[in-house]
């Protein structure tokens, strides 16, 4: 036994070596965690850049579990812990966690960094062995990360049903299976995600073919799995995926239409952009196929026969890339019948409390503000029924604050706006947004006073004349606004998430201006937007805000969201900052495909009376990336050769250029004709389709000629700057006959050179 703070490590089961290991990156990590408290790892991930370090520390990994109903009186088992990545969740929401962990490193950095609870103890060894002597039964069993590689650590002939077989003998009669996997089918793959266990591309979903040890499951294969070893199961939906969620769906509630734009996450490895998925994503969640692409599963998962309690979760949104004292999740929950639908935000960390609380003071203002005005904030009260989340940062489940809402039903204003886009109704668009305009006037009835609460939060003072409220709600974006279906904008205007509701004037055309921002951030593209733009409209114009006001509301937004942030590890910006390239492929193939037909190029043949269509010679290139070698037979005849490289615009390096005569000597063939424009004796810049090299005057006893080149292709703005420089050079390297030049050609010692209209020698005699 060796004890670190209050965990407990058994090392009974330890075989005296780690069998897996990150190397310096799991020293780096047991530095860190032994430096710096766990309120500093925001900062450290920033600093180190580092996606072991980010993996393993991130507060983004608890969003995976933290929304389950784990009680206080429950006992968990965590097999595969790990780094304790979900530990310290666990630990704050059960009784007891029993973690189970190969790696003594590993075990050792779970425990320094948990060393403050004392309700965690850690068995090092392999689950096989150590499985054998488990006597406690558990409410609930973690396989997070870990089913996939069963293949590993279970002996038998069929690993995935045996460790779910194995598990099952330490349920509880009532206890829960939790599984987080990645889906062998995920959109991710599709759209050019490396697959994250192998890191190759498409290796998941072309079968892990020639790949042991490591496998996942399509959600057919994974419910079959789970089926054919005794369990029934529940599927929740972790988006982007269960490492680093911020919103959990499940089948009672999927995303809806263009919900799901936060698909560029590779933090690990670089990728392949080979689609849109939103727009992938938005196809499948019209045709009802979300579930079977999702990128991960949660699943939930008993034996056959068992329990299940009353109130679940059906959704989650985490809002936790924020500072400590904002983090808050959004629960949606429902009784198994149906009934009982429950909504209620709770702080993640016990600092976040006073924002919790203030959103309940901001429904109660918001009340008095409305009247009369058509609008109602959603009922918020601070009594509910919820089940226990876990906070973050040390605190327990008791230390935080909830608050719940009523559910609604009907229809967002955005929904409403992206039903008529459907219809083509883009008029009756306007009309809606001119409706909303007046809204936002029905509640900004007094005049706009700068204050120093203003100034704190948006960073500068705003001059203009501008209306507000006495209290001002923000976020009265079109997500945030539900009418009833039948009755729409005629009905009541139902305000959710007021939780950025202040107790001091905001100007009218500000709250106006993001509204629009992030309906147009979320629509680039469409087909409002387009058709607005074929009117020469301009929607921000069209309520009043002026290109001035734009740039100053932009910064009033940027200073908003930077003092949100705080010092938390945003995964926004730490995307830019990891050192990975997510590469667009049809950008990339549309560059290639311009490199079409080098394997054959027009050739023609000459005997001394210029080329025709009806003497070519056919023959493939040696094509290598962009590089062309190519040997051209040369009949007794022939005199002059012809080669169209391309069939468009290009850059041409000359690699070798020589001519072989029947004895196999090779000789230089120094100069050639060509419609191209030259920028030094290899390089030449053709800006026309029908690129030519012209090789004339080949020697009498010539059999073949050995041409190689390359072949570049340029962008727009560099060829145009590329192709001054190489037309000045040609025409630099023109010079009128010399008195020795007509001398020597009168005297019958050098011919005179007679050039066809468009074409130039690649270098001067």
């Amino acid at each position: 036994m060796e004890a670190i703070g209050n965990v407990v490590l058994n090392l009974n089961y330890y075989g005296g070596v780690d069998l897996y290991s990150e190397g310096a990156g799991e020293d780096l990590l047991l530095k860190l965690v032994s430096e710096h408290a766990e309120a500093e790892y925001p900062a450290v991930i920033q600093n180190t850049r580092s996606w072991s370090v980010m993996y393993h520390l991130s507060n983004e990994r608890e969003n995976i579990c933290s929304f389950l109903p784990i009680k206080k009186t429950d006992k968990v088992l965590e097999i595969g812990a790990g780094c304790g990545a979900v530990t310290g969740c666990l630990a704050r929401l059960a009784g007891h966690v029993t973690c189970i962990e190969l790696s003594k490193k590993r075990s050792t950095i779970n425990a320094v960094r948990h060393k403050m609870l004392d309700n965690i103890d850690i068995i090092v060894g392999n689950f096989e062995d150590v499985e054998q002597d488990i006597e406690e039964k558990y409410d609930y069993i973690t396989l997070i990360g870990v089913l996939e590689y069963a293949a590993s650590y279970i002996k038998s002939r069929d690993p995935y049903h045996d460790i779910l077989n194995r598990v099952s003998r330490h349920l509880s009669e009532n206890g829960r299976l939790i599984i987080a996997i990645e889906n062998q089918l995920g959109l991710k793959y599709f759209a050019g995600c490396r697959e994250d266990h192998t890191g190759g591309f498409y290796d998941g979903i072309e079968g892990y073919r020639d790949k042991e040890g490591v496998r996942t499951f399509s959600k057919h294969g994974l419910k079959k799995l789970l089926e054919d070893s005794g369990y029934k199961s529940r599927f929740y939906y972790p988006y982007p995926d269960y490492k680093l969620p911020h919103t959990i769906y499940s089948d009672d509630r999927l995303p809806g239409m263009g919900e799901l734009n936060t698909n560029i996450r590779n933090f690990d490895a670089d990728r392949i952009l080979t689609f849109d998925e939103t727009k992938v994503f938005d196809t499948l969640i019209g045709n009802g196929q979300f579930s079977e692409f999702a990128n991960s599963f949660l699943v939930l998962a008993q034996k056959e026969g068992a329990g299940t309690e009353e109130k679940l979760p059906i959704y989650a949104k985490f809002s936790s890339e924020r500072a400590i004292n904002l983090r808050t999740a959004t629960v949606i929950s429902r009784n198994i019948n149906g009934s009982g639908m429950e909504v209620y935000k709770r702080a993640l960390s016990p600092q976040a409390n006073d924002h919790i609380d203030s959103i309940y003071v901001n429904y109660l203002a918001l009340l008095k503000e409305y009247e009369n005005t058509g609008a109602r904030p959603n009922v918020c009260t601070r009594s509910g029924s919820a089940s226990g989340m876990a906070s973050v940062d040390g605190g327990n489940v008791g230390e935080t604050e909830t608050v719940y809402f009523e559910y609604l039903t009907g229809l967002t204003l955005e929904e409403y706006l992206d039903d008529l886009e459907a219809k083509g109704e883009y008029e009756r668009m306007l009309l809606l947004l001119k409706q909303y305009e007046k809204f936002i006037s029905s509640v900004c009835r007094d005049d706009f006073k700068n204050s120093e609460g203003f100034t704190e939060l948006f960073g500068e003072a705003v001059e203009g004349e501008y209306k507000s409220g006495k209290v001002s709600n923000l976020d009265l974006i079109f997500t945030n606004i539900v009418f009833d279906r039948f009755k729409k904008e005629n009905g009541v205007w139902n305000i959710l998430d007021y939780e950025w509701t202040r107790p001091f004037p905001i100007p009218d055309r500000f709250i106006i201006y993001r509204a629009l921002f992030y309906y147009i951030e979320g629509h680039k593209n469409s087909a409002f937007l387009k058709y607005l733009k074929r009117r020469g409209l301009d929607l921000y114009a069209e309520f009043g805000i002026s290109i001035p006001e734009k740039e100053i509301f932009r910064r009033l937004e940027e200073h908003f969201q930077l003092s949100i942030i705080g010092g938390a590890a945003s995964l926004t910006v730490m995307h830019e900052l990891m050192p990975t390239v997510c590469a667009d492929a049809v950008e990339a193939a549309g560059k290639e495909f311009r490199y079409k037909n080098l394997r054959n190029p027009m050739i023609y043949y000459g005997t001394g009376l210029g080329f025709t269509s009806d003497k070519q010679i056919s023959l493939f290139a040696d094509v290598k990336g962009h590089d062309v070698s190519m040997r051209i037979p040369v009949e007794k005849d022939v005199c002059e050769l012809r080669v169209d490289p391309t069939e468009y615009p290009c850059l041409i390096r000359i690699k070798k250029l020589k001519t072989v005569t029947g004895m196999g000597l090779e000789k230089p063939l120094e100069r050639f004709l060509t419609n191209g424009y030259i920028g030094g004796e290899d390089l030449i810049l053709f800006d026309t389709h029908d690129p030519q090299l012209h090789f004339m005057k080949l020697p009498g006893e010539t059999e073949e000629l050995i041409l190689e080149y390359e072949v570049l292709n340029l962008e727009d703005e560099m060829f145009s700057s590329m192709k001054e420089l190489f037309v000045r050079n040609t025409e630099s390297m023109k010079k009128d006959p010399t008195l020795v030049d007509r001398v020597l050609v009168k005297a019958g010692r050098r011919e005179a050179e007679v050039i066809p209209d468009g074409l130039r020698y690649n270098k001067s005699i």
